[in-house]
């Protein structure tokens, strides 16, 4: 019997993967060491790897994955986060290899167990993300799932993935992918990225600062929280780049009955501004200028997109 970190239950087959008259389940996926015991006469297991398993990692510490006594990978941390098609007698394992620190480096492995020699493929996509349950349809020749995307969309969205895996080919196929956006109405988004991720409520955003630094100016935004109001209609999100807060930050403003947007972000003691600002902005320019005064920088170390000069908050006429 098999103790591993992820538990089956059943799931609805998306449509493609229905034409192809697999056996559907949804599993959770988590980090955890674990061990495994095949209805074999090998068994796979984490356990503390040797000093000449682990002489290439930092400390010379690590875990490895052992199938009947031979270390199939090895890293600081090991486990085990699903098996299929079945705990027990698995023909594909997904295991995952942690190297340390708080936001790196994992590395998702597939296992291929059902040849003599078992098959261990590194850097695959991973089963679904940390929130989500993902589909695994497994079949008599092989397996397919879903794994999630972290910006891989045009714009910086985040995507789906559907991958399948030949018993024994050795290599994974994407067969499509396709991207998530977000449809809540403006006064229930809570995090930038549902902005982001909207067609239709970022058009404006997008409108003045072009798809390039759309994407640079939501890499600035990655830590963040709920927007906050201005007025009625005005919702202002503001945040920093993951690990280089106070360094990387940025922020932006969205008129909803205007439609109209403006931005700015800045990496250490410059930055960019986006958009156009006349008589009517104030409120703009007063959200814009207290952020400003708050990082202790000043408006003419921001550079307008659209001229590449200096720019002042002088609001024009209109």
């Amino acid at each position: 019997m098999i103790a591993a970190s992820s538990r089956s239950r059943p799931c609805i087959l998306s449509a493609l993967l229905l034409t192809a008259g697999l056996q559907a389940c949804a599993i959770h996926t988590r980090h955890e060491p674990v061990a495994a015991e095949a209805a074999t006469t090998r068994s796979l297991v984490t356990r503390a790897g040797t000093s000449a398993e682990c002489k290439e990692l930092i400390g010379g510490e690590c875990e490895v994955l052992d199938l009947g006594g031979r270390a199939l990978l090895s890293n600081l941390r090991v486990s085990i986060d699903a098996t299929f098609p079945a705990q027990a007698n698995p023909k594909v394992v997904f295991a995952t290899g942690w190297s340390g620190g708080a936001a790196c480096c994992w590395t998702t492995h597939l296992i291929d167990l059902t040849r003599v020699e078992p098959i261990v493929l590194d850097d695959v996509p991973g089963i679904g993300d940390d929130t989500k349950k993902a589909k695994v349809q497994v079949s008599a020749t092989g397996v397919t799932y879903e794994s999630y995307e972290a910006g891989a969309g045009l714009l910086g969205e985040h995507k789906v993935a559907v991958n399948r895996y030949q018993f024994g080919a050795g290599k994974i196929e994407k067969i499509e992918s396709t991207t998530i956006y977000s449809h809540n109405p403006m006064n229930e988004k809570q995090h930038p990225s549902e902005l982001f991720n909207d067609p239709v409520r970022r058009a404006p955003l997008l409108k003045v600062t072009g798809p390039a630094e759309f994407k640079e100016l939501r890499s600035r935004i990655q830590v963040s929280g709920p927007p906050q109001k201005a007025s009625d209609s005005v919702y202002v999100w503001r945040g920093c780049r993951s690990h280089f807060c106070s360094s990387s930050e940025g922020i932006f403003v969205v008129d909803v009955d205007r439609n109209q947007a403006w931005a700015m972000y800045f990496e250490e003691d410059s930055g960019r501004y986006f958009g156009v600002l006349t008589q009517r902005d104030k409120l703009v320019v007063n959200v814009l200028a207290s952020w400003i005064g708050e990082h202790g920088l000043r408006w003419d170390q921001f550079v307008r997109s659209t001229d590449s000069t200096n720019w002042a908050p002088v609001v024009a006429s209109q």
